[in-house]
């Protein structure tokens, strides 16, 4: 009752009360499920007692968090707009900036989004999605599509189509998902980084900025292309051509884990762009292949099996003793 009188009755935009938000209530419900826990453990309450409240609980907590978008079926709340068709009738590989769409509609649509509502987020990322330009940003995560209700046409855009008060615009010139550059820049001051690469002076394409020196200078004059043949969430291959030694820039998020390889031979992945892979490239033809391979998930891998092992080892030996008594 006082959560909802401070919410629903107190709470004006621009408040304090009113930021009483969900995860707020997710505290007090969390405190009211440990206070049930601890009542019945300890005997403050009668079983049944504990079990109306555990009801009562749980309906609160159903007609409260995100209350709202339970309130409506899927294909109100996600239609195949003529927006999203055009988008999924193009076959490339592209990310899409949809700030008009619905949070999380891009896993809904299968597209890649730049987006999303979720309240873990990745701090390189993070950096560049606050302190970037958007027309930086947009290129530099390879953003072909953009929706938007602004009707004026973004700067390097043409209009595709609308449904309603929502654009869909074509970004003329992104960068592909990678690219092959020639001019480093050694910035490891994360601030400074980021200050370099939301210059207008900066060119993504020529140059690349890395967080440590590489092992082999690259030539600055270097060119290149670079062709993604695979790409999943996992793994990554790549056709690579350079005119001269080079740095191969991904657009993918800089994160431990990754491994990669040239040519089937391990090479170390730096930090470019201030959240982006990338790795050096001989003159020449190569294969480049990046696999998500974390040593936290093979760790915890065995950890898991040894548990699985060591419990049933115990309810194996439990049985035998209860057999033989």
């Amino acid at each position: 009752l006082v959560y909802f009188y401070a919410t629903r009755i107190l709470a004006k935009p621009g408040s304090f009360i009113f930021l009483v938000d969900r995860a707020a209530l997710m505290t007090l419900i969390a405190i009211l499920s440990a206070g049930l826990v601890a009542a019945r453990l300890w005997g403050w309450a009668r079983r049944w007692q504990v079990q109306t409240l555990l009801v009562l609980l749980l309906v609160f907590d159903l007609f409260t968090i995100n209350w709202a978008n339970n309130q409506g079926p899927l294909r109100d709340r996600f239609p195949v707009t003529p927006l999203i068709q055009a988008m999924k009738a193009d076959t490339g590989l592209f990310r899409m900036d949809a700030e008009a769409l619905p949070g999380h509609a891009g896993v809904v649509y299968g597209l890649e989004d730049i987006g999303g509502i979720s309240p873990l987020r990745i701090r390189l990322y993070d950096d560049l999605m606050r302190r970037l330009p958007a027309d930086r940003l947009r290129s530099l995560l390879s953003v072909r599509y953009m929706i938007s209700q602004d009707q004026a046409v973004p700067t390097g855009a043409r209009l595709v189509t609308k449904d309603g008060d929502a654009f869909l615009y074509r970004l003329t010139d992104p960068l592909p998902r990678a690219w092959v550059a020639g001019s480093v820049v050694v910035e490891p001051d994360a601030s400074r980084a980021l200050a370099i690469l939301a210059s207008a002076d900066f060119d993504p394409r020529a140059s690349v900025i890395l967080s440590e020196q590489p092992a082999l200078q690259p030539s600055p004059a270097a060119s290149g292309t670079a062709t993604v043949v695979t790409h999943q969430p996992d793994r990554l291959s790549l056709d690579v051509q350079a005119s001269a030694q080079a740095i191969l820039v991904v657009s993918e998020l800089y994160y431990p884990g990754w491994r990669a390889t040239v040519d089937g031979a391990d090479t170390p992945i730096y930090r470019a762009d201030h959240a982006l892979r990338a790795v050096l490239v001989p003159a020449g033809h190569h294969s480049v292949e990046m696999v998500f391979d974390p040593l936290s998930f093979r760790a915890g891998a065995i950890i898991s099996l040894a548990a699985i092992a060591a419990a049933a080892v115990v309810l194996l030996r439990a049985a035998w003793r209860a057999r033989w008594r």
